[in-house]
């Protein structure tokens, strides 16, 4: 198959930017209209890392808005870059996007770790383990007491009794 007819039958596909072969990228119209968007210049699209990275940004813009049209795509990540106060574009964008959108993702996920993450009570858990020797303990003490009383009772009543 010709890549031309490969970039029209990507074409059809939809919008993702799902790539089914390592180069696939190059041929898909969604990927350089979002990196169009970026600012990314035509001769640096062929770049699989950059790739990557635009691709990146491209699904969790997707994701954050909760649809797939490009406008509303491109609304996310023109709101998170102003949310970062960035006013630049291309390869360096892109690169500050996917730093600060795998942060993003990193923070979310360590999030949901830790909604999973039951607190344990310690201290029970102590109690527990330290209550039953803390009573043996405590019934030896008692019984040692008794019989040093019982001894001193004992002497006493010996000397009385002399």
């Amino acid at each position: 198959m010709s890549e031309e007819v490969q970039a029209q039958d990507m074409g059809k596909e939809g919008t993702s930017m799902e790539m089914k072969s390592p180069d696939a990228y190059k041929y898909d119209m969604d990927y350089h209209r979002f990196s169009s968007f970026l600012g990314v210049d035509r001769h640096k699209r062929g770049d699989q890392t950059l790739a990557g990275k635009v691709s990146l940004i491209y699904d969790w813009a997707k994701e954050k808005a909760g649809r797939d049209d490009r406008e509303s795509i491109i609304n996310v990540v023109r709101d998170y870059q102003k949310g970062l106060g960035v006013s630049f574009s291309g390869e360096t964008l892109v690169n500050y996007l996917h730093r600060n959108m795998r942060v993003d993702m990193d923070g979310s996920r360590l999030k949901e770790d830790a909604k999973e993450v039951k607190p344990v009570n310690v201290s029970a858990m102590v109690d527990k383990k330290v209550d039953p020797v803390v009573k043996g303990i405590e019934k030896r003490v008692r019984r040692k007491v008794k019989r040093e009383i019982n001894k001193s009772v004992e002497r006493a009543l010996e000397g009385i009794l002399k």
